[in-house]
């Protein structure tokens, strides 16, 4: 995936990195369009803001105080991984940073006046369109412009906002090992993380929980991991 830009705008935290990029439609990458799709999703549920030119071939990043115009592409071969022997080795590229309080404003103004955020409801277009060709064939119904606009962005927020939940339970999982002074990642962690994303969302009963999570995890997990949060909140 090439990647014209990327702005990053404050520092000092996770959650207040604000990161803009430019890059390629996902249909327009060739090697994979799955891969670069799951992505811009991966990317959309951390807050990052992605925009679309159509053919790209510059890459650079740049913040308040350097820029970087670098050789090599982001992916797995120009970061030095070596695909037929499975392991990362070193590879010669080239970097160019630049500090010139000048040059890194010029190309930031550059970089905001081609950024136009994308609409949520492209990354899954294609397959709406295809979903509503079948409504088709099967009811013999058309659909407007509108009713696919409005799937499009119902089916995009629904997988980003789903990328983004799991990623708050693994984070989770990490204060709870911290907690108990842990450096491995224990699957009774992984349990309670997903209990509490669950109460926080107003499921307190257990039949509730249990139902929910079935698929998941077993009932004995979940009171053993229910008896844990307790006992952590009132130690």
């Amino acid at each position: 995936m090439r990647i014209l830009g990327c702005s990053r705008e404050k520092i000092d935290c996770e959650p207040d990195i604000h990161i803009k990029i430019i890059t390629r439609p996902p249909e327009k990458v060739r090697q994979s369009t799955h891969k670069a799709k799951n992505m811009i999703k991966q990317l959309l549920s951390l807050g990052v803001e992605i925009g679309y030119l159509p053919d790209i071939q510059a890459k650079f990043w740049v913040n308040e105080n350097w820029l970087a115009v670098p050789s090599g592409d982001f992916n797995k071969m120009n970061l030095g991984y070596y695909i037929s022997k499975n392991y990362w080795r070193a590879d010669t590229q080239l970097i160019l940073l630049e500090d010139s309080k000048e040059q890194i404003k010029r190309l930031k103004d550059t970089f905001n006046q081609h950024f136009k955020p994308m609409n949520i409801g492209d990354i899954c277009r294609k397959d709406v369109d295809s979903l509503f060709v079948g409504l088709r064939k099967r009811y013999n119904i058309v659909s407007t412009r509108e009713a696919k606009n409005y799937i499009s962005r119902l089916k995009s927020f629904l997988s980003i906002k789903t990328e983004s939940d799991v990623r708050y339970v693994m984070n989770l999982e990490v204060k709870l090992a911290k907690i108990h002074g842990k450096k491995r990642m224990k699957g009774t962690f992984v349990v309670m993380s997903i209990l509490f994303y669950c109460l926080q969302r107003h499921e307190h009963k257990f039949k509730e929980l249990s139902e929910k999570l079935e698929d998941i995890v077993g009932d004995s997990e979940i009171r053993d991991a229910i008896n844990r949060l307790i006992q952590l909140g009132t130690s």
